[in-house]
């Protein structure tokens, strides 16, 4: 859909909208923003192809750059919903952190009934997603209070997969054995970049929160190498003893006895073993080599060794089998699977069709919105049942059914990172290959990005490592 905004140098506020609502259609948004006595007002004319349009209208009493973007996007909103004769359950809310709207209502003295209020009204936000939006915010509300200036998390990323999902669109490279070669490269440069990096002034004098080494399928490094990279991560950083250490080993096919072992060797108190289904044939479908089986055996098998924290994530409206399935009853049973195995954490992802992925190309069907939407219901429903309640969540362009994906914990096994990574709550320390580090003052975010791909990193980390140095 092409936009246009007049009056106003906000275009991405227009554009995130038309994207949200419209993401496969044609057709053109018009928006006019004035100021006058009453405020700020946006007038929004949206025209689809077979010649229907809609023509909203928004003002917000207090005019201001958050209040001329809020007004832009209802008056979007409200045009849509005319169009479609629907309404959508997160109203009109388009980033990728709603629940850091509901901190924002909170820090500002609202009570949790208020911020709820606020979202519905203001927000459009149904009921529901209201009250996943206070529980997250009030999460992220009780860690921020917590936190001092000074506190930091580190995130240090291995981009390499046993095959490439898919649906994937995240810089991670498939890696069999051949190419031993490339990772050890790769391990070189990072313990490179984690030691010569602290050298500097930007990230000395941090109070290290949190560990999380993610992927990617951090499993892919040999027990030697993953020693090595922690070792350079603690002789460069002071890391408290008994701080929340997470490895998100990844796929089954990846993780044997001796690498959880060497993961719990490092101290590592978290892991991840992610199936994103247990249904054999999607897992086919999907790119993955590994079977429902290795899946139990290997969350087993971490239970074993020692793990007292184990996440798993689960993908709602992954490719159809077939042309005569809608993936409904593939997924209930896949969160019958997890939940029977009672993990301490479950990540429920929508799936997001991503233009980066291979779907496309090997033109695969997917389920439609309604379905998905059924699908997470049944989730929520299980998930609650058995006592885990929503922690974080984050929303994505082109999810399907323009939902989100949310963290679910037992009580008490929340992911420190998670919440400090997804909120902004503090500073993030990034290492590795498209690695974005976050310096925040509470107010203005300085990002220090690394190259994407792993090449372009190896080639390039003296030039990372002097970034972050801040020369």
């Amino acid at each position: 859909m092409k936009t246009q905004l007049v009056g106003s140098p906000h275009l991405y506020s227009l554009e995130q909208s038309a994207i949200t609502f419209f993401p496969d259609t044609e057709g053109e948004a018009v928006c006019t923003v004035t100021h006058d006595e009453r405020g700020v007002t946006a007038r929004t004319i949206i025209t689809l192809p077979e010649g229907k349009s809609a023509c909203r209208e928004c003002t917000e009493a207090v005019d201001t750059q958050r209040n001329e973007q809020k007004a832009i996007k209802l008056s979007f909103y409200d045009a849509a919903c005319e169009l479609r004769n629907m309404k959508e359950p997160w109203g009109a809310l388009t980033g990728v952190r709603p629940a850091k709207l509901a901190r924002s209502l909170l820090e500002s003295g609202l009570t949790k009934n208020q911020t709820r209020d606020t979202l519905k009204k203001e927000y459009r936000l149904s009921a529901e997603k209201a009250e996943l939006c206070v529980t997250a915010g009030l999460k992220a509300y009780n860690i921020k209070r917590k936190l001092r200036e000074r506190d930091a998390c580190i995130y240090i990323g291995i981009p390499f997969c046993p095959s490439r999902c898919v649906y994937c669109s995240f810089i991670s490279v498939a890696a069999g054995k051949n190419d031993e070669g490339k990772i050890e490269e790769y391990v070189q440069a990072l313990c490179r970049e984690i030691r010569e990096s602290a050298e500097g002034s930007l990230f000395s004098g941090r109070t290290i929160k949190a560990v999380y080494i993610g992927g990617g399928t951090p499993a892919m490094l040999s027990p030697a190498q993953l020693i090595r990279v922690v070792a350079a991560l603690k002789s460069a950083y002071n890391i408290p003893e008994g701080i929340e250490f997470t490895i998100e080993a990844g796929r089954p096919d990846a993780i044997t006895k001796e690498k959880l072992h060497a993961i719990k060797l490092v101290e590592a108190d978290r892991l991840s073993v992610n199936p994103q289904t247990t249904d054999d044939e999607v897992l086919i479908k999907i790119g993955r080599h590994h079977t429902s089986k290795e899946i139990v055996d290997t969350y087993h098998e971490a239970k074993k060794v020692g793990f007292g924290s184990i996440n798993m994530d689960i993908i709602a409206g992954l490719p159809l089998k077939n042309e005569d399935d809608d993936g409904l009853e593939s997924f209930c049973r896949t969160i019958d699977d997890v939940v029977s195995l009672a993990p301490e954490n479950i990540t429920v992802h929508t799936f997001a069709l991503k233009r980066g992925s291979f779907l496309n190309e090997y033109h695969l069907s997917i389920p439609d919105s309604e379905t998905v939407y059924k699908m997470l219901e049944y989730a929520e429903e299980n998930l609650k049942a058995q006592g885990y309640e929503p922690y974080y969540l984050y929303r994505q362009k082109y999810m399907t059914g323009n939902m989100e994906n949310i963290g679910w914990t037992k009580r008490g096994y929340e992911s420190l990172y998670n919440i400090c990574m997804m909120e902004e709550l503090c500073d993030i320390i990034s290492f590795g290959a498209g690695g974005v580090s976050k310096l925040t003052d509470g107010r203005k975010i300085k990002r220090i990005t690394n190259h994407k791909y792993p090449k372009e990193y190896i080639y390039n980390i003296d030039e990372m490592i002097k970034r972050k140095r801040g020369e």
